[in-house]
């Protein structure tokens, strides 16, 4: 419904563009859902796509809208790629698909570990610390976050948990009034923030608004909580790595690529506080484990999430669109990259 309705100021946005720029080489689409401007984009400019989906899907064999999907991404698209292994399990079988993974600076990240939680043992007068990053939506598994934090407070667990994200929207007037009374939004952090001030939860939960330097986040706290309700690790799971912080995240069945159950963190059911209250108390009775996993983590993230090696993947992506469709060739030697030459020639 949403891309339906910005289909005309979608249209007349690229019309501007073509008048700006003349020809593109590639038109790079940045979720599945955007096929509507990807092929107005796509009759427009004649050039390639690459459509980039970043989140699990329903099977496209399901239902009008999944046959309809499929349909346009065979017609219209030149190459699919998906963020990870989950992500591409769900596309089907048979369309071409290539996984470039979402990418982390790594001369942000320490080489060594600080060893900041070595063998902690938690008091009131130092808790642990879970964080939860991301918007404030209720798929996030916000409202399950706040729950667990009642939990543990009742068990007298001295666990402290930060709420780092954006609040989607403030709903005022007859339009809030409407979109609240049928469903289609809600002012989170309002409503979070009357969760916490009816449990009495203002001393163990903080909500914190939208940052720029989540690495500083990151090396705050000591477990990350990701309770998606879409059954995939986000991109802060593999962020929290990179600080050697080990995660409990929401996904069924996961890949190794993402998160290894038992060893980078702990996989729980969706929808489900006391699995997220579980997985603390283990944490909070077995402190040498934030150590092991966290430094696993950290080898996978690096293994897997180096933004110079996956800048180059996609790279390699374009240059092959672009030698289908001209013969000229912009982007020169790509095999050996360093991170900073990587991001600069993608930039130019």
């Amino acid at each position: 419904m949403r891309e339906l309705a910005f289909l005309l100021p979608t249209f007349i946005a690229l019309r501007a563009a073509k008048r700006k720029w003349g020809a593109v080489d590639i038109i790079h689409v940045n979720e599945l859902t955007a096929i509507p401007a990807a092929i107005m984009a796509k009759r427009l400019f004649k050039a390639p796509i690459v459509m980039h989906v970043r989140s699990v899907q329903r099977p496209m064999t399901d239902g009008l809208r999944g046959r309809l999907l499929k349909h346009l991404i065979r017609r219209y698209v030149d190459q699919v790629v998906a963020i990870d292994c989950t992500v591409r399990e769900s596309l089907p079988k048979d369309l071409s698909v290539e996984i470039v993974r979402n990418g982390f600076p790594l001369s942000d990240v320490p080489r060594t570990s600080s060893s900041q939680n070595s063998y902690r043992r938690f008091s009131p007068e130092k808790p642990l610390r879970v964080g939860c990053v991301g918007g404030l939506l209720k798929l996030k598994g916000v409202y399950e976050f706040v729950e667990t934090a009642r939990l543990c407070t009742q068990a007298g667990l001295a666990v402290e948990f930060l709420l780092v994200g954006e609040n989607p929207r403030k709903l005022r007037g007859i339009k809030g009034y409407l979109l609240k009374r049928f469903g289609f939004a809600a002012d989170v952090r309002a409503e979070l923030e009357s969760m916490i001030n009816k449990y009495g939860l203002g001393e163990s939960v903080k909500i914190k608004g939208f940052t720029a330097d989540v690495k500083r986040v990151y090396d705050s706290i000591d477990i990350l909580c990701f309770p998606s309700h879409l059954n995939a690790c986000g991109r802060p799971v593999f962020e929290a790595a990179f600080s050697r912080v080990p995660s409990i995240v929401a996904v069924d069945n996961p890949l190794e690529d993402t998160i290894v159950n038992g060893q980078t963190g702990i996989c729980i059911s969706a929808k489900d506080p006391l699995a997220i209250v579980d997985a603390v108390t283990f944490f909070y009775t077995h402190p040498e484990e934030l150590d092991r996993m966290g430094e696993a983590a950290y080898q996978l993230a690096v293994k897997n999430f180096d933004i110079a090696a996956n800048v180059v993947k996609m790279v390699d992506i374009y240059k092959h669109l672009i030698s289908k469709s001209a013969s000229h060739d912009i982007w020169g030697d790509c095999s050996e990259f360093s991170e900073k030459d990587a991001c600069e020639r993608l930039r130019s």
